[in-house]
């Protein structure tokens, strides 16, 4: 199928990206983060998947050894939404696809619980 080239098409581009960071800067913490649900019917199951593969991807980079780790942006989105709904109301705008400040702030606590506790790297 179309949708299942495409998830896998993008999940190995992303693959392929986190490889090249961990080549240059091993010890570097790479913070990979699904993609928030897109509220439109004919995209909403892409979206899905995407978000499966790059947690899937976490793990088997984790596996590897690669230092990485997941920002569920996708889970946050949906984990509040009333049955019958996708996404949790007030997340996203009114095109389905971009957060609302109220979903901004939602990704920015995915990504501070992410971070919080984590000694970075510091460039060199």
């Amino acid at each position: 199928r179309q949708r299942d080239i495409f998830v896998r098409d993008l999940t190995a581009r992303l693959a392929d990206l986190v490889s090249r960071i961990h080549v240059l800067r091993p010890h570097c913490l790479v913070v990979l983060s699904t993609i928030v649900p897109i509220n439109i019917p004919s995209v909403a199951d892409t979206t899905s998947s995407y978000a499966d593969a790059v947690r899937r991807l976490v793990v088997r980079l984790s596996a590897a050894h690669v230092p990485v780790a997941l920002a569920d942006a996708y889970s946050a989105f949906v984990s509040a939404a009333p049955p019958g709904s996708r996404v949790a109301p007030g997340l996203l705008g009114n095109d389905g696809i971009h957060p609302t400040p109220a979903g901004y702030a939602v990704l920015a606590r995915v990504f501070a619980t992410v971070l919080e506790g984590r000694t970075l790297p510091v460039p060199a």
